[in-house]
């Protein structure tokens, strides 16, 4: 309900999760202007960087990189972003990462 995006990770040493990121945009603001629907890690077989798919009720899907790994202060960058008619309920990436399938409330 924050418009943002966060990635957690697990230390093995407490079991508990922490907080190693925040997606935000150039600005320095939240990743969305809306509330954030679904967030997809793609899976990066064959390439060198990570990427984050993000969709939200502001109509919006976003794809953020980070080129180095996804380590506590990691900075995460939009590398895309574009606009539908409707707002984005779900993204989800291929097996193999190279294909972003995304449902709005278009149908």
């Amino acid at each position: 309900m924050d418009n943002k995006a966060k990635i957690w990770q697990e230390n093995p040493a407490t079991n508990k999760f922490e907080l190693v990121g925040e997606l935000k945009n150039d600005q320095n603001s939240s990743a969305h202007d809306d509330w954030v629907r679904d967030v997809a890690w793609c899976n990066n077989v064959g390439i060198m960087k990570d990427l984050i798919a993000t969709c939200g009720e502001d109509q919006k899907l976003k794809i953020w990189k980070n080129e180095s790994s996804a380590q506590k202060g990691a900075t995460w960058k939009l590398a895309f972003e574009t606009s539908f008619n409707e707002p984005c309920w779900k993204c989800s990436w291929s097996p193999v990462g190279f294909m972003l399938a995304v449902s709005c409330g278009d149908n």
